[in-house]
C-alpha cells in the first residue's frame, strides 16, 4: 500500500456526529492513516441550489458536492481509490469516470424504511425515489456491505450483487471494566440495575419505548448515551461521548437497552457484547 493515494467519502465526520457510519470511517482511516476524509461540511460551496430538505433530496444534494470536491481535488492529486459512504459518491462515474471506486452499503433505504418508516411520513419517498439514487451511486464501483442482512437485501430488493466485510470492533479497547469501578469513574451513585441506550433519541431507534419504560419502571434507571439533546425522568444522560471511553459506560449497565426498528449491524451490539 505504499504510496497509495486514498479518499474517503462520507456525509459526516464523528465530531459532528457520532453515529455507526463515522465510527466506521475512523477505523477505516486508521487501516489507511495517509487517507483524505472529505464530508460535506468541507464542500458546503459546492452545493447546487437551495436545501431540498422539504422534498426529501438534500442528502442527493449533498453527494454531488461532496463528488465535486473529490474531483477539484482529484484533478490536484490523482487519487488511487476512492471509498464512498452511502451516497455521497453520487456523481463520480460523471466527473471522474477513472477512478477504482467502492461503494459502502451500511444499510438500504428500501430495508430501513420497510423496518422502521412504515406508516410516517416519509415513506413513499424513502421506498421508492431513494432506492433509485442508491442504485445510480453504485454504479461503476466495487460494492461491500456491512452485514448478510444488508447484502440480501442488496440482492433481492436491488440486483445487486456485493461482498461481505463484517463490522469489528478492537477489543483490546472494548473489554470488561468491573461495574462498580466504572460506575465509580463516571460519577454514577445509583446501585439498582442499569441498562444502557446509545444511539440517535429518535422513534426509529426505538426510543419513544426506552422513555415509556423508563418512567414506567422506578426501580431501574437508563443510562442514555447520545448526541441528541435529551431530558428525561428516571434517564442518566450522557451527551456525545468519545468513543475511547465507550467501554466505561457499558461497563456500568447490566444490559443494553436496543428496541431499534431497523438495524444491519450496530455497533453498540457489538461493542456491549465485547
Amino acid at each position: 500500500m505504499i504510496g497509495l493515494r486514498v479518499a474517503i467519502l462520507s456525509f459526516y465526520d464523528f465530531n459532528e456526529i457520532q453515529g455507526g457510519t463515522e465510527i466506521f470511517v475512523r477505523y477505516l482511516r486508521e487501516a489507511f492513516p495517509e487517507s483524505e476524509l472529505i464530508t460535506y461540511a468541507r464542500c458546503q460551496r459546492y452545493a447546487l441550489g437551495p436545501s431540498l430538505v422539504k422534498v426529501n433530496l438534500e442528502y442527493e444534494r449533498m453527494g454531488v458536492a461532496i463528488s465535486r470536491e473529490f474531483a477539484r481535488l482529484h484533478q490536484e492529486k490523482r487519487f488511487d481509490l476512492v471509498f464512498c459512504n452511502d451516497i455521497t459518491g453520487l456523481a463520480l462515474k460523471l466527473l471522474t469516470p477513472g477512478v477504482p471506486a467502492c461503494q459502502i452499503f451500511h444499510y438500504t433505504y428500501r430495508g430501513f424504511t420497510s423496518g422502521a418508516l412504515r406508516n410516517q411520513p416519509g415513506f413513499t419517498s424513502s421506498y421508492y425515489i431513494q432506492p433509485f439514487f442508491e442504485k445510480l451511486a453504485s454504479s461503476g464501483k466495487k460494492v461491500v456491505t456491512v452485514s448478510h442482512k444488508t447484502r440480501r437485501e442488496l440482492e433481492q430488493l436491488y440486483g445487486l450483487s456485493a461482498e461481505v466485510i463484517e463490522n469489528g470492533i478492537p477489543l483490546a479497547q472494548f473489554r470488561p471494566i468491573p461495574r462498580d469501578e466504572a460506575r465509580e469513574r463516571l460519577g454514577i451513585g445509583w446501585e439498582g440495575p442499569i441498562g444502557i441506550f446509545v444511539g440517535r433519541t429518535d422513534s426509529t431507534k426505538g426510543f419513544d419505548i426506552v422513555k415509556r419504560v423508563a418512567e414506567m419502571r422506578k426501580d431501574i434507571r437508563i443510562l442514555c448515551v447520545t448526541g441528541s439533546s435529551l431530558e428525561g425522568k428516571g434517564m442518566i444522560v450522557a451527551h456525545k461521548v468519545p468513543n475511547e471511553q465507550m467501554p466505561l459506560y457499558y461497563s456500568a449497565a447490566d444490559f443494553l437497552f436496543f428496541p431499534s426498528s431497523y438495524e444491519s449491524a450496530s455497533y453498540a451490539s457489538i461493542e456491549a457484547m465485547a
